[in-house]
């Protein structure tokens, strides 16, 4: 017995675009969808962000800091010295549900 329904028939949380329309929502100057995506990013290392491969290497690409040499007060200095544009960048990652 194969699919019978359509696309159309499948709950919102299926469709990126009704899922993408949820995330919009949120009052304005809230940070509700930077903190998801931040969430997102960092899952697994949530305790410990500066051992996230993916974070060192966002660090390194942006900085030219070697990724296997970042400690935690160099996450911990990097972050707070380059705030607004990581807040940017989660903005940005947000909008693009990825």
């Amino acid at each position: 017995m194969g699919f019978v329904g359509q696309i159309s028939d499948l709950p919102s949380a299926c469709c990126p675009e009704e899922a993408r329309a949820d995330r919009k929502s949120a009052p304005p100057g809230s940070m509700i969808p930077e903190i998801q995506t931040l969430l997102r990013l960092t899952k697994g290392y949530r305790l410990r962000p500066w051992q996230s491969p993916y974070l060192r290497w966002r660090i390194e690409t942006w900085s030219g800091l070697d990724a296997k040499a970042i400690t935690p007060k160099m996450f911990l200095d990097f972050s707070w010295e380059h705030r607004s544009d990581l807040f940017r960048y989660l903005r940005w990652a947000g909008k693009q549900g990825g």
